[in-house]
């Protein structure tokens, strides 16, 4: 006697069930769908790569506000710098130190502009925009496009998480070069930094080329400087050089080295450019040195001399308009 696999039928041994006909000899009972999914590693493989890449989706998709979100967070809660770092020289006047600054803008283009439209005070309608109520100045969106170049004493914890979202662009000598294509404004950064001077600012034309230049130069080729310069190709080629001018660490006391570095990109006009001084060893300067309008007065802080701080330069356009 024998059971039928299939419908469990028992009669004398058969090739065929008597009752559902079935060859019980080669029958094979099929493998449930759920079982033989789990036993594919095709179809594993397949989940795996569909996982990597929802997650990769994700994270390319949410790395700009996780940037602003990092950054918003960690500068308000570091402290920069040590009290007694602080000078006199610290409360510098806005006016004064965009007066240290050297700015000369030049516009290749030789097409006149086009002519403007006066307008009556009766035809203006809603063309007319209202200068400040409580300054008598322009409003601030009234203000062009301009390129910023600022000079901070920064904490090292800050500039990490400033450039660990960033992309590196050059590894020169005591130099890093780092991009953001999504950064936050320089404002969040003031509030946790020392300004130095050097700064300038220059509107950028609508059209042609703008030459902006910064920090301090000495003809002296026993005295300190550190000049960066841009040459901005409308609408978004730039081109950057950084010329210092600073003690040796080698030989005797009075040796200077001039080094020069240049690079170009291509701008977002969201983005920003970070230039790290991190020397590995601390430079030494003149125990009578006068660098108090320049950007290398930071060689002169405590807490740079201690490793606690950093030289960044920071270029951004500001006044964007609303559709950046």
């Amino acid at each position: 006697m024998m059971n039928c696999p299939r419908c469990g039928f028992t009669q004398p041994e058969d090739q065929y069930c008597a009752k559902c006909g079935v060859d019980m000899i080669n029958f094979k009972e099929h493998t449930p769908l759920h079982k033989k999914a789990m036993n594919s590693s095709q179809l594993h493989l397949i989940i795996i790569f569909s996982i990597i890449l929802g997650t990769l989706f994700y994270l390319v998709v949410s790395q700009r506000d996780l940037i602003e979100q990092e950054v918003t967070k960690i500068f308000p809660g570091i402290p920069l710098l040590s009290s007694k770092a602080s000078d006199g020289t610290e409360s510098e006047p806005e006016g004064a130190r965009e007066g240290s600054s050297v700015a000369n803008s030049k516009i290749a283009d030789s097409e006149p502009p086009a002519p403007t439209e006066t307008k009556t005070n009766g035809a203006a309608g809603s063309d007319f925009i209202e200068p400040s109520a409580r300054t008598g100045q322009p409003n601030e969106s009234q203000k062009p496009p301009s390129v910023e170049v600022r000079y901070l004493e920064v904490s090292k914890n800050n500039i990490q998480a400033l450039v660990s979202s960033g992309e590196v662009l050059q590894d020169l000598e005591n130099w890093r070069v780092i991009y953001l294509p999504s950064s936050p404004s320089v404002k969040s950064l003031i509030r946790s930094s020392r300004s130095l001077p050097g700064q300038a600012t220059q509107a950028l034309p609508p059209r042609g080329e703008l030459e902006i230049l910064s920090g301090d130069y000495d003809p002296d080729p026993l005295k300190s400087f550190l000049n960066f310069s841009m040459i901005w190709t409308l609408p978004d080629q730039v081109e950057w050089s950084l010329i210092t001018q600073l003690r040796s660490l080698e030989g005797p006391q009075d040796t200077m080295l001039v080094r020069e570095y240049q690079g170009r990109m291509t701008w977002n006009p969201r983005g920003a450019l970070i230039l790290v001084f991190d020397p590995i060893q601390r430079i030494p300067t003149a125990p009578n040195a006068n660098l108090s309008s320049s950007p290398l007065r930071i060689l002169q802080s405590p807490d740079f001399q201690n490793g606690l701080s950093d030289l960044i330069i920071w270029v951004e356009v500001t006044n964007l308009p609303k559709l950046y």
